[in-house]
């Protein structure tokens, strides 16, 4: 069946503060921890029916009544489990789904008639057209996010809002990832020495184990570049930090 643009209730989202262009002033800041993040229950091809067999048994007129919160990641674009993941979701439960590329009409219709659900893609520059597009069909669906790793400097906070503009008002939030890196990574030899153009080191500092971390004042900056164009767009920011105490720190920095 071809996609139908569904009619989304007022209350598809929840209730929204931020406005597009912000009228309201609202502070468009947001955190969560790397652990959860991953409370959820990762859903595969190989999984898929089980979990389907074992919420249906116990739904009450089809509607499960399972609390948990369900990740299905779609890679590339293999669609060979798209008619049973339909029917997961339709059972009502609380679910995202994160693409690699593109998502199926059979899922969009899916997502729309499940209040719970949200689509996830990774922010690349330069989308194809036929990205944008389903981008935009996932927005009249459900809730779209967005979710954006950044390795500093090479991402810098104007990449971010040039990608961004492709869809403007069709994202719902960015989530932020700051990942953790090895010397490899941040282009260092074992003796800490820089590899090649990039010098990445002022961003980040390294722990005991050897690890580099971004720096909290590095990531407060590149929140600051972006918030006032993903504010008028009516985009919710959202920074994963790996664990509490990070968190705590960016936290405290943003209500300065």
């Amino acid at each position: 069946m071809g996609y139908i643009k569904p009619i989304r209730s007022k209350g598809r989202r929840g209730k929204k503060h931020l406005t597009i262009y912000n009228t309201d002033h609202y502070k468009n800041y947001s955190s969560i921890t790397e652990a959860e993040m991953d409370n959820v229950v990762a859903l595969t091809g190989t999984n898929l029916s089980a979990y389907y067999k074992e919420l249906l048994k116990h739904a009450k007129l089809g509607i499960s009544q399972d609390k948990r919160n369900f990740l299905y990641v779609v890679s590339g674009e293999a669609h060979a489990n798209d008619d049973m993941l339909a029917k997961f979701i339709d059972l009502g439960v609380h679910i995202q789904v994160l693409t690699m590329g593109l998502l199926s009409d059979t899922i969009l219709d899916a997502l729309a008639g499940n209040k719970h659900t949200s689509a996830i893609y990774i922010l690349k520059s330069n989308p194809a057209e036929i990205v944008i597009d389903n981008v935009m069909k996932a927005h009249e669906a459900t809730k779209v996010i967005m979710d954006c790793p950044v390795i500093l400097p090479d991402i810098s906070g104007y990449k971010v809002i040039e990608a961004l503009s492709n869809y403007r008002v069709a994202i719902d939030e960015l989530q932020l990832d700051f990942p953790v890196l090895n010397d490899k990574e941040l282009g260092v030899d074992t003796r800490g020495n820089v590899l090649g153009s990039i010098n990445r080191k002022p961003f980040y500092y390294s722990d005991l184990s050897g690890k580099w971390h971004a720096y909290t004042e590095k990531k407060y900056n590149f929140y600051k570049s972006i918030e006032p164009s993903c504010s008028s767009w009516g985009i919710y920011i959202k920074v994963i930090c790996e664990d509490y105490s990070s968190k705590q720190e960016l936290d405290k920095m943003t209500q300065k």
